[in-house]
């Protein structure tokens, strides 16, 4: 699929962004994200609600959500605009020195919630920019959090503390 160009915040619809330039490849989470949404379906009142907003090539997902797969997104700017409308991103990779996805979501103001497996460990505590998390059951009710509770908060200084040279000598 192509990305159309058109992604517009729907006041009365919570999104979540999901997203991977290899959607199958295990690391990647696909999985574990499929039985996120599973658990996050049994909290909601209002399952129609929600939309999972999916970007990267074409991969089936089995969600109880609607899904609107926005397919290859053309460049950052285009990018950018998605994190904006987006309420969460939903980070599930397992390994990765990265991801990317875990700053850019950050700097365009949308909390994540991620595994304790990557980078995002540096960027995010206990609500501030959103949450890590141990397991599935957890992760769903951090989404169901943010999304419906509104209980987080971005600090965009926090994420600079990281390469700080002095956070940089005493982790290093």
């Amino acid at each position: 699929e192509t990305y159309d160009g058109i992604v517009e915040k729907d006041t009365n619809k919570k999104i979540i962004l999901w997203g991977t330039q290899q959607p199958d490849n295990p690391r990647k989470g696909k999985v574990y994200f499929e039985n996120i949404l599973k658990w996050l379906y049994k909290m909601v009142e209002v399952p129609s609600d929600i939309i999972i907003y999916y970007i990267g090539p074409n991969t089936s997902l089995d969600s109880p959500f609607e899904v609107k797969k926005l397919g290859h997104i053309p460049n950052r700017v285009e990018l950018s605009k998605i994190y904006k409308v987006s309420d969460v991103f939903a980070l599930t990779t397992l390994a990765d020195a990265g991801p990317m996805m875990a700053t850019e979501c950050l700097k365009n103001g949308t909390p994540l919630v991620s595994f304790n497996t990557n980078i995002s460990v540096d960027f995010i505590d206990n609500g501030k920019n959103g949450y890590i998390v141990d397991g599935t059951e957890e992760y769903a009710k951090k989404l169901y959090d943010i999304l419906y509770n509104n209980n987080f908060h971005m600090d965009l200084d926090y994420i600079k503390e990281f390469n700080k040279e002095d956070s940089v000598i005493d982790r290093y």
